[in-house]
């Protein structure tokens, strides 16, 4: 008997019998799956949409303190709380928000650790 002989024979005798497939689990793991791509396509459109309003909301904040500023009086009856809030404040507040949403996408970040 060659190596190559034993060696195939051996192999043989080894190898595990191949299983049918079991098509109850395997519809399991790709439901999974898709569960699993719902869930992540659901996390970026919830990020998306804040980062819009915080984006509109800055804006809206700019524009109230341009009314403000420019002595419009309807600005005051509308947006009355823009006086203790700083345009600065706001755009530091939504740029670090904007930070904290875009470094939950980074690579090798999972969301079990």
């Amino acid at each position: 008997m060659t190596p190559e002989e034993s060696v195939a024979a051996l192999a043989a005798r080894l190898a595990i019998p191949e299983r049918e497939r079991d098509e109850a689990f395997a519809l399991q793991v790709e439901r999974r799956i898709d569960i699993e791509m719902a869930e992540r396509a659901a996390a970026a459109a919830r990020r998306e949409t804040l980062f819009v309003e915080l984006a509109a909301a800055a804006a809206l904040l700019f524009a109230g303190r341009q009314l403000l500023a420019s002595g419009t009086d309807a600005a005051r009856v509308v947006l009355p709380l823009l006086e203790a809030v700083s345009g600065p404040a706001m755009l530091i507040a939504t740029l670090a928000l904007l930070l904290v949403l875009l470094a939950a996408d980074l690579p090798g970040r999972t969301r079990h650790g």
